[in-house]
């Protein structure tokens, strides 16, 4: 038999009478040559797979390795696909969603071999608003791999999405809004919850704000930040800031009122400067800080908008609904969709009007209200 060239594969027969075709399939996700069999009866069924799999390299398809688990890609996946693009909040949930719920289930079974059954299996251990999350990120990295020729299918995106409710937020209503900020007249964070009621920003974008894209007398905002608590390095007061949510910096015109407070806010932080022992202040740029300028736990925002609620006499929410009931208030007085996307730093209007869909039902009748005291009903 002819010796194969470098790259063209080899054949032989086995001591078990069976062929084998070998060819060189690039590395292993060790790093090591990695070699794709294929066995047959004949001499000639195993060359034409191995004629197959030379075409398919010569068309720039990458021949399939076999060895790999699930486990290994997905720890090479995250550390090269989502690590150095995403934002480190990202990846944190990212490698703990995978470490804690998809390694576990699915970690040992060979990334070729990966069926929607698995995936299935994995979900149903799961609750639906968790298993929906985790097949959002399995779904994410096959398709990276399906991308580079890893497997032939996307599993998760074959297997049922979970059956779960979508949780829809609290949105206060203007007099409910006009109590809340009654109630935090004075609290040394007012101007955050102005800030988060009527620009309806996120509260790492709150934590993240410097005093250098604040500029008063322009009345204007810039977001280019969110602040991460970072847990992983190990430091209870390490902190990171990361970019947005959607990666994106854009600039917000201020109300007077949102004016007002953070002139009265720059004003108690730097009372509160002078008052701090000696050494114990740490300067920052940060518009929002601790009583020592450091900067703030989300947590502790959390325990503050509790106290404001009670004191408010409004029932229990999340901070983050805040956000919605901007988007909402704003709707509901006929802003522009637009202009709310752009606000709220939404990046596809697609999913400003998923969020606000409730709102716009009552919105469409404003045609035909207007139409109706235009035109009243002659009788």
């Amino acid at each position: 038999m002819a010796r194969r060239g470098q790259g063209e594969g080899s054949i032989r027969r086995r001591s078990d009478g069976r062929w084998e075709a070998r060819v060189s399939a690039g590395y292993s996700i060790t790093g090591k040559r990695a070699r794709r069999s294929y066995f047959g009866r004949t001499y000639a069924e195993v060359r034409q797979q191995l004629l197959a799999a030379l075409h398919d390299a010569e068309q720039g398809k990458p021949i399939r390795q076999k060895g790999q688990t699930v486990g290994q890609y997905l720890t090479r996946w995250l550390e090269d696909s989502v690590k150095p693009h995403r934002s480190y909040g990202t990846y944190e949930r990212y490698e703990e969603c995978l470490r804690l719920h998809i390694v576990p289930a699915l970690g040992k079974v060979p990334l070729e071999k990966l069926t929607p059954q698995h995936v299935d299996s994995m979900l149903s251990c799961l609750t639906p608003t968790l298993g929906a999350y985790c097949r959002t990120v399995l779904r994410a990295a096959l398709n990276k791999a399906l991308k580079w020729g890893l497997v032939t299918r996307n599993a998760a995106a074959l297997a049922d999405p979970p059956r779960h409710q979508r949780r829809r937020g609290r949105f206060l209503e203007p007099e409910e809004a006009e109590r809340l900020l009654r109630a935090a007249q004075g609290h040394k964070d007012e101007a955050l919850f102005v800030l988060a009621l009527m620009l309806g920003m996120r509260e790492g974008e709150l934590l993240g704000l410097q005093w250098s894209d604040v500029d008063l007398d322009g009345r204007t905002l810039t977001i280019r930040h969110a602040l991460k608590h970072v847990r992983s390095l190990g430091q209870p007061g390490a902190f990171r800031l990361d970019e947005t949510k959607t990666d994106e910096v854009w600039t917000v015109p201020l109300p007077d009122a949102v004016v007002a407070a953070l002139r009265s806010h720059r004003k108690r932080q730097s009372a509160a400067k002078l008052a701090a022992k000696s050494g114990r202040w740490q300067d920052s740029d940060h518009v929002f800080t601790s009583i020592t300028g450091r900067p703030q736990y989300v947590s502790t925002i959390g325990y503050h908008f509790r106290r404001l609620l009670k004191a408010a006499g409004l029932p229990p929410m999340r901070f983050h609904d805040l956000r919605h009931s901007c988007g909402s208030l704003l709707l509901a007085r006929g802003v522009d969709m637009k202009q709310i996307q752009e606000l709220l730093g939404h990046r596809d209007i697609r999913t400003t009007m998923n969020v606000y869909a409730h709102v716009l039902k009552s919105v469409r009748r404003q045609p035909a209200d207007v139409m109706d005291s235009l035109f009243p009903l002659r009788g």
